[in-house]
């Protein structure tokens, strides 16, 4: 068997196991069928990592990160408006590139018991829906968006929309194109905001 630089082998197994969780379950998430995909031996992916768990918080990791760069690279927008929809659409394309994955552990409550996945996650959103409402807070004060009560609220229900529109590609057992479904998302979340 060809040996594989470590860097590049955590991430086939990070893809596997996304691939699994959203085609089966997590419940059907084990080393040996991430070994079967990657074609190694269930030993090769303990080199790597502990177990299933250390997978998931790796790509949790991961993810979390590529969400980072997103908020960031959002900021060479032009107004909040566009900066919103940038993130938007980033964001659920980064969801499709991980089959929907994230979601799914999210709603798990076994994993969401796990106290590393837990805090993984809380923070993420955390920070998110921080930027978010920064953005939406902005917009008011620029005339870009109507004077807003509680912008807590909206940055929730800008989240809200996205996971709506990866929820409803997940259950639909991804058959539909997810970018015609975000426009709507999108359209009829800023209507609501915009002035």
């Amino acid at each position: 068997m060809k040996k594989v630089k470590t860097e590049i082998r955590r991430k086939q197994i990070k893809k596997a196991a996304s691939e699994i969780i959203s085609e089966d379950s997590l419940q059907r998430l084990t080393i040996g069928e991430i070994a079967k995909r990657v074609n190694i031996t269930n030993s090769n992916i303990y080199r790597h990592y502990k177990g299933k768990e250390e997978i998931i918080e790796d790509l949790l990791k991961d993810i979390n990160m590529e969400l980072k760069e997103i908020l960031s690279s959002a900021n060479n927008e032009k107004n909040t408006t566009s900066t919103l929809k940038y993130i938007f659409f980033n964001h659920i394309n980064l969801l499709k590139q991980y089959n929907g994955a994230p979601f799914i552990i999210f709603l798990d409550k076994n994993y969401m018991k796990h106290s590393n996945v837990q805090n993984i996650m809380s923070t993420v959103i955390r920070h998110y829906l921080s930027h978010i409402r920064k953005i939406i807070l902005q917009g008011i004060e620029f005339g870009d968006f109507i004077e807003l009560n509680d912008s807590k609220k909206i940055a929730l229900v800008f989240l809200g929309n996205i996971q709506a529109v990866i929820f409803q590609w997940v259950i639909s057992d991804f058959n539909f194109e997810i970018e015609e479904r975000s426009e709507i998302f999108w359209n009829s979340f800023i209507s609501g905001i915009i002035k």
